[in-house]
């Protein structure tokens, strides 16, 4: 039997450790497309949207920080940019991790292109209500990374693994011994909405361009437990509360400098004193 879906993993243990094990090559084929592929000439595309584009309901990347902020999303509350200052040194980061993402993503379509049919590739799933589930029942707008199909002899999918990048400067990645709980929760809402078993964290280290490979903890199985006993319950919270009108407490840290919502929060750590201008922040230090 393939391991495709959420429930193909309530097979027993021989049926899908052998699947696991295919999974976790993953980053190795990988490594040895990138050592045999010196010559190729390619080219890929970065597009680069705005937070204020994105459309009313529950958006994974949103999920973990602050009730509020769900709930807002909710609402379909208009967003704006932040109101403190902008950083352009983040915002150049952000921006960098873009490209990043679009280039792993590429690759990883010259990758199964290479592969002879074994492995298939599809990146920037979006998922909504359409797809029925729990995207419907909560009304979730997101976008995964991509999806690895790898292909039987007979032509038929055997195995589906999910893949979520996140890029970190140098001093982060030397700390990382596991996906963050954040990271965790924004991947299981999509490995819940695609019916995906496993996914690949993929941790990109900005400064020497070392990864995290295919093997655990950066592949993990879809979590029920958290599912069902922690972010559904979440969800079914800020829903009700949106309907009523009714907004949660703030939980305010530094990403409040960020949240385009913020004009309407006010948080009281990036409110502005009486009579503190603008400022545009370039984030850099002086060599």
């Amino acid at each position: 039997m393939p391991l495709l879906t959420i429930a193909d993993l309530s097979q027993p243990p021989e049926v899908v450790t052998p699947y696991i094990q295919r999974a976790r090559t993953l980053s190795g084929m990988y490594l040895q497309h990138l050592a045999t592929s010196q010559t190729d000439t390619h080219k890929y595309d970065v597009s680069i949207w705005g937070g204020s584009t994105r459309s009313k309901g529950i958006h994974a990347s949103e999920i973990s920080k602050c009730m509020r902020q769900i709930v807002y999303c909710i609402m379909g509350t208009e967003r704006r940019p932040p109101v403190q200052e902008a950083n352009v040194n983040m915002l150049m980061r952000f921006s960098l991790g873009t490209a990043v993402h679009s280039l792993l993503q590429h690759d990883f379509h010259r990758l199964a292109e290479k592969s002879g049919g074994q492995l298939r590739f599809k990146d920037e799933i979006r998922i909504g209500p359409k797809l029925g589930g729990p995207a419907q029942l909560w009304n979730i707008r997101s976008s995964a990374d991509g999806i690895f199909t790898f292909m039987g002899p007979d032509g038929q999918p055997e195995l589906r693994v999910g893949l979520e990048i996140k890029t970190m400067s140098p001093d982060d990645y030397a700390d990382l011994k596991s996906p963050q709980n954040d990271h965790m929760e924004q991947a299981t809402v999509y490995m819940a909405t695609l019916d995906l078993p496993l996914l690949w964290f993929l941790y990109y280290n900005k400064g020497n361009s070392n990864f995290t490979e295919s093997s655990p903890p950066w592949l993990i199985q879809f979590d029920a437990a958290r599912w069902n006993n922690d972010l559904e319950i979440r969800f079914a919270r800020c829903t009700h509360m949106a309907q009523i009108g009714e907004l949660p407490d703030r939980t305010e840290g530094f990403y409040c400098k960020w949240c385009h919502f913020a004009h309407t929060c006010s948080p009281t750590s990036i409110r502005p004193r009486a009579g503190t201008p603008f400022r545009l922040s370039s984030g850099m230090r002086r060599a």
